[in-house]
Formats: structure tokens, C-alpha cells, sequence
């Protein structure tokens, strides 16, 4: 419990989507095999989940989307229905979430195909009543998982979701913070050119100073 606390504190301390999710798959590699791990996003509006940051043994795949219009998925499953998909064999227990499975082996950033897992775990990321994404472990043996790593990546899944929900609010406000100054940057030249045109100056100082001003501002 105090180690899960203390996991749970580093992931929260950060708002940058990278650092939360290397500290994240740095711990649960301690605790389970994460042959396979990642973290999807949720845009609800696209209908489509980002995989932000998705790794295998060691190697980065490359950023890839899924349509969450294709319900025959085990992220899409565990999004709709806001469970946990856990499977110990993929051959004979896929059919209790979806109606058939087959491994898409995305491309690895070396160019390599990703690999098909055997065993796996899904949960959803949620945050004061809305579905995030998603988060992830695999492992390429029969039987990886017990009810104690669920749990485990329950609870880390819950810290994961204290952080992405506040590093989302944070982005949201710096991009309305960087408005508001890109508002009062562009209201400013206004002012200048117009008590500019107010002075009498002549023509080529007026156009020397517009000129000033547009640098200014972009």
C-alpha cells in the first residue's frame, strides 16, 4: 500500500503527459509484466483513442489512433462498458468481450511489428464521471495475471486518472491564458496605430510604425 501511495504521489506531481506516463510504465514493470504496456486517449467528439505512449520490450510503437467506431475491440469494450477486460489466454477468452479477435501488429518506431500478446489487461481512465482513454499491460505467456495485479493496475489507473486530469486542465488553461495575452498583444497595436493616425504623423513614418507593429505582434 505505501509503495502504490508513493507511486501515486509521483505520477500526480507531474502535468506533463510524457513524464506521467514514463513514470507510470517504470513502475508497473517493477510490479507485473508489462511486456507490453500503453495509454490510449479518449477524444469522444472523433470517436477515435490516441496512443500517446505505447511500448513493447523496451521499444516505442509508433503514434498510432484507433476509430472507436469499430466495436469488435477490446479498448472500445472496456470504454463503453467502463470495465476492466482481463484475459489469461486471448485464443479462448476473447469471445467474452468481443466477437473475434485479430492481432493488428502496429509498427514499432525501429520498423519492426509489434508482437501478439496471449495474456492481457484493460481499464478504463475516469475522472469526475468521464472516460479519459484507456490503460494497458500485456504479456506474451499464457496465465500472466492474477486478481492482485488487476487490482494493482485498478489503483494505479486511478492515480493515472487524477493526472491526466489535471495535466488536461493545466494545458487548457496555458492555451486560454496564451489567448488572452495574444488578445491584449493585438488590442495594444490597435491602440498604437490608431492615436498613430491621430497624431498627423506623415505617410512613410505611419507606415514605418505599422510595419513595427505587425513584428510585434506575430
Amino acid at each position: 500500500v505505501e509503495l502504490l501511495s508513493d507511486v501515486g504521489k509521483k505520477i500526480t506531481a507531474s502535468l506533463d503527459f510524457e513524464t506521467i506516463f514514463y513514470n507510470l510504465y517504470e513502475h508497473i514493470n517493477q510490479l507485473a509484466d508489462a511486456s507490453v504496456f500503453g495509454v490510449g486517449i479518449y477524444d469522444k467528439d472523433k470517436a477515435e483513442l490516441e496512443y500517446k505512449f505505447a511500448i513493447e520490450n523496451g521499444k516505442r510503437y509508433e503514434p498510432y489512433t484507433r476509430s472507436t467506431k469499430d466495436k469488435n475491440q477490446f479498448p472500445v469494450w472496456c470504454i463503453e462498458n467502463r470495465k476492466p477486460v482481463f484475459i489469461n489466454d486471448v485464443t479462448t477468452e476473447s469471445g467474452l468481450y468481443i466477437t473475434s479477435y485479430e492481432h493488428k501488429g502496429y509498427k514499432l518506431e525501429d520498423g519492426s511489428l509489434a508482437e501478439a500478446p496471449v495474456s492481457l489487461i484493460y481499464l478504463p481512465l475516469i475522472a469526475k464521471g468521464d472516460v479519459l482513454g484507456i490503460i494497458s499491460i500485456q504479456s506474451f505467456a499464457k496465465n500472466a495475471y492474477t486478481p492482485y495485479h488487476l487490482s494493482l493496475l485498478q489503483n494505479l489507473a486511478t492515480y493515472t486518472s487524477i493526472a491526466l486530469d489535471n495535466a488536461s486542465a493545466y494545458r487548457k488553461l496555458n492555451e486560454r491564458e496564451q489567448e488572452v495575452a495574444q488578445r491584449a498583444a493585438e488590442i495594444s497595436t490597435v491602440n498604437n496605430i490608431s492615436q498613430a493616425l491621430a497624431g498627423q504623423i506623415d505617410l512613410d513614418h505611419l507606415i514605418n510604425l505599422v510595419g513595427e507593429q505587425m513584428k510585434q505582434l506575430f
